[in-house]
């Protein structure tokens, strides 16, 4: 909840422990804007809090602005809430703005996962990180993916093939004895891809070589008329009509 404005915000913020016990990760949205705190308990039981903000002026995406923030966390009505009193500054014309913020658990908590899928399916924040911060070498971008996003998205280590062409065909059938090779968890598989079809399991094969990448499409069952689309997204579009980014 906004404290100036008493605008309140379900279900719009997450916090998250990090390694050390007195140190969480705090990740905020609202409609354009997205903020990433490092919050840091002290010995008088307040938080020291650093971290970054960035927003669309609106939903247009016309203007975009990025800054820093920094502040203090205090405990609020017997440890159910939290109360930062935050400064913010511009990096771009080096303005500054100071606002607090109450964050108490939501009366309907999401769980993790379910609540990050849901910034990353907003419409504004992708654009927000892979168009504008990541373009300009900020770090908030990895400070956002490497808390919260990576979560969301399946990841796999790729071995290495000797050989490669020799050893891999591209012919569709994955009759290749290297494609059988058993590696620990999480290297060379990605369990559950996408393909369309409810109750058939899949999965994606994963090699390289000097020369390229090969990706083979495992499944449970035949399929209809099976199609694979794989794309590289490096830029994501605002879905408005009107917008001119």
């Amino acid at each position: 909840m906004d404290t100036a404005t008493q605008l309140t915000w379900a279900n719009h913020g997450i916090i998250r422990a990090l390694t050390s016990p007195d140190e969480w990760a705090v990740l905020a949205f609202e409609s354009t804007r997205v903020w990433g705190m490092h919050a840091t308990l002290r010995e008088d039981e307040s938080f020291a809090v650093q971290g970054h903000w960035a927003e669309y002026t609106d939903e247009s995406a016309r203007v975009f602005r990025y800054g820093t923030l920094s502040g203090v966390g205090l405990w609020h009505a017997g440890n159910t809430g939290l109360i930062f009193s935050l400064d913010f500054k511009s990096g771009q014309d080096g303005s500054r703005q100071q606002r607090s913020f109450l964050l108490t658990s939501s009366a309907e908590p999401m769980a993790d996962t379910e609540f990050l899928r849901r910034i990353q399916a907003a419409d504004v924040i992708q654009p927000l990180i892979y168009n504008e911060l990541v373009p300009r070498r900020l770090g908030f971008a990895e400070f956002f993916e490497s808390q919260f996003l990576d979560s969301t998205v399946p990841r796999a280590a790729v071995p290495f093939v000797n050989g490669g062409a020799e050893t891999l065909q591209v012919d569709g059938r994955l009759a290749e004895p290297e494609w059988r090779v058993v590696y620990p968890e999480g290297v060379g598989v990605l369990e559950s891809i996408a393909d369309g079809s409810p109750g058939t399991r899949r999965k994606m094969l994963l090699r390289y070589d000097g020369v390229g990448l090969y990706m083979g499409l495992q499944v449970d069952s035949s399929l209809d008329r099976p199609r694979v689309t794989l794309s590289m997204t490096h830029r994501f579009d605002i879905p408005l009509v009107d917008s001119p980014r």
